[in-house]
């Protein structure tokens, strides 16, 4: 297990580095800030590592449409010369993003390698691997999404059924399907012109190569998306190998604040990388535990990005948002992230945009945010566990209905949030039922 290869200093460099900064954080945080072993320390000095950097930032930011801020590009050079680095993204920043831009960036870069010929060891360089993980399913979607819109050749491990339809053709299994031997086999195996046990064999001969072809993707596709425990079970499955080119160096986390620490520990040890790379935001979501024991539900419920801010390790702030406007931006930003952040001059919210119309805004600046009270004594709690509350919900179709007969915004615009499933079905329900009466 990846704790049993961490006790033996097998599990790569960065998750023993993780542990020490866990338990000893004073003892570890120099080792932290060097620049990775497998780019050339001496060469940060003399602006060398800094020229590459620049060159790999600007190449891969020449193959998409998506333009990064000074920002998002700031904590790509930055986050590269750390063995542990750490990016926070705010709401709106483009966290995800700058993840991808990260992993594309890197792929531009040679490494450093050693090994073994004739008996003497030798070094010379080549392209990285990396591991790109989350804390689940949904989130390594969004992920892979991104680095293709990037143009990165990222493949998907993990079941077909468990990712998102829309990167379903990226999963290593859908790519195996394609081979086309696997192809010529199947079709061999459903040809009924062929004796029984000529189409048994093929279909035998199809599975086992479907799996060679598998292992083969999995271990040399320069990048791998996947969940943390998705990428232990791939890593382990595919068989050990000491072999360097089977390894990833580096492993980036998205969604960091979200993750646990045993998850992402296991990406690490499976992946023997010397570098990781956090990127989260610990304002935000923390990590989901569904357990009764209180003491385990706190100690997993931090997550190894709060964990290491607490014990001292540096971080980089995104600090341009897209998402909302200045007025909405306000509070959030003055009181969970010392108004560092600022509304993106280009390509965020227009500034002068006026709120939606059908609904009387309080504000006399006409400021998109309102406050509505319906009491405290509305709330249903359901015998088999869940809450509703249907004057809430009342309320809330008579906003959306008005906003949608006004027309400046369109209902698939239109997002409800609410903590409660039984709300949700409630919602769902009566906004069916509104749309139904409506006509």
């Amino acid at each position: 297990c990846a704790a049993e290869r961490v006790r033996r200093g097998e599990a790569g460099g960065a998750a023993n580095l993780l542990v020490r900064l866990f338990y000893d954080g004073a003892g570890a945080l120099d080792a932290a800030r060097e620049v990775p072993s497998h780019f050339d320390a001496a060469a940060a000095d003399d602006a060398g590592l800094d020229e590459q950097i620049a060159i790999a930032l600007e190449e891969a930011m020449s193959q998409t449409s998506f333009k990064p801020n000074v920002s998002q590009q700031e904590a790509v050079r930055w986050a590269l010369k750390r063995r542990i680095g750490m990016i926070r993204g705010p709401p709106g920043t483009g966290k995800t993003r700058c993840s991808a831009l990260f992993i594309s960036t890197v792929l531009k870069m040679r490494i450093k390698r050693r090994r073994v010929s004739d008996g003497e060891e030798e070094e010379d360089t080549k392209s990285p691997r990396i591991l790109a993980v989350t804390h689940s399913n949904g989130a390594a979607d969004v992920l892979l999404q991104a680095l293709l819109q990037l143009n990165v050749p990222a493949v998907r491990a993990g079941r077909p059924a468990s990712v998102s339809e829309s990167v379903q053709h990226r999963t290593i299994a859908a790519l195996s399907e394609r081979m086309p031997e696997v192809v010529r086999l199947r079709q061999q195996a459903c040809d009924v012109t062929l004796d029984s046990q000529t189409r048994s064999s093929a279909a035998y001969d199809a599975k086992q190569y479907q799996s060679d072809v598998q292992n083969m993707i999995a271990k040399s596709a320069p990048v791998v998306v996947a969940s943390c425990i998705g990428a232990q079970q791939l890593l382990s499955s595919s068989g050990e190998n000491e072999d360097d080119e089977s390894a990833f160096p580096i492993v980036v986390l998205d969604e960091a604040s979200q993750s646990t620490e045993p998850a992402l520990v296991c990406a690490l040890a499976a992946a023997k990388a010397e570098q990781v790379i956090l990127v989260g935001d610990t304002q935000q979501l923390p990590p989901t535990v569904t357990t009764q024991d209180v003491e385990l539900r706190e100690s997993i419920g931090v997550s190894p990005m709060e964990r290491l801010l607490k014990n001292g390790i540096d971080e980089f702030v995104l600090k341009e948002q897209y998402r909302m406007p200045q007025s909405l931006l306000q509070h959030p930003n003055k009181h969970f992230y010392d108004g560092i952040v600022e509304c993106a001059t280009t390509g965020g919210i227009d500034p002068n945009l006026p709120p939606p119309t059908g609904f009387p805004w309080p504000s006399p600046n006409n400021e998109p945010l309102a406050f509505i009270e319906i009491g405290s004594d509305s709330e249903l709690s359901h015998n088999f566990g869940g809450k509703s509350n249907p004057i809430e919900a009342g309320v809330i179709i008579d906003i959306v209905g008005n906003v949608v007969a006004a027309g400046d915004v369109s209902a698939e615009k239109i997002a409800i949030i609410t903590p409660y499933s039984k709300q949700v079905q409630l919602l769902r329900t009566e906004l069916s039922y509104s749309r139904h009466s409506s006509g």
